[in-house]
């Protein structure tokens, strides 16, 4: 619902996190027009996501525990982004240093999406999200959690089916 009215038109995406690409297959097929940088830690993943020979697709090599890192890359590629989604370590620190380096590389009226909030772990809680970050408050134009219960959700015993929605 989100992102429908991207659906058909030439975007940029940044995903950070790519894992078995699974959710990089979904975006390419969804987002026919899109170019989207993939960003991730693992060489080994990017090598293997690599062989999928995906169309319009580049990858990065990206730290999200070095702030420093994820500054440097963004500022490199120089691309303004209408969708910059975070599917990485899902550590709250992680998931902070990344609204804090990639929100300037945000187009106005895109979304930053952090995937995987836990639901019930104290350390992850809204207030401290909100807290972490008020700092930026008046970088966008709305700030929600979202908790996605469907019966197709797995999150297995972590429980962390919230998303941090930013719109700009």
């Amino acid at each position: 619902m989100l992102l429908n009215h991207f659906k058909t038109s030439d975007i940029n995406i940044a995903e950070l996190g790519v894992a078995q690409s699974a959710s990089l297959k979904m975006f390419r097929e969804y987002f026919k027009h899109a170019n989207i940088d993939v960003f991730d830690n693992d060489n080994n993943l990017i090598e293997k996501s690599k062989k999928l020979q995906l169309n319009k697709v580049n990858y990065f090599h990206l730290d999200v525990n070095n702030k420093n890192n994820i500054k440097d890359l963004f500022e490199k590629n120089n691309i303004l982004y209408d969708l910059i989604i975070d599917d990485t370590s899902h550590l709250f620190d992680h998931q902070i240093n990344i609204v804090e380096e990639t929100h300037k590389f945000l187009k106005k009226g895109g979304f930053l999406i952090i995937e995987d909030v836990f639901v019930k772990k104290k350390n992850y809680r809204e207030k401290l999200y909100y807290e972490k970050l008020k700092h930026l408050k008046n970088k966008f134009t709305d700030i929600f959690f979202c908790e996605c219960k469907h019966k197709y959700n797995y999150s297995g015993f972590w429980n962390n089916s919230k998303l941090l929605i930013f719109k700009k």
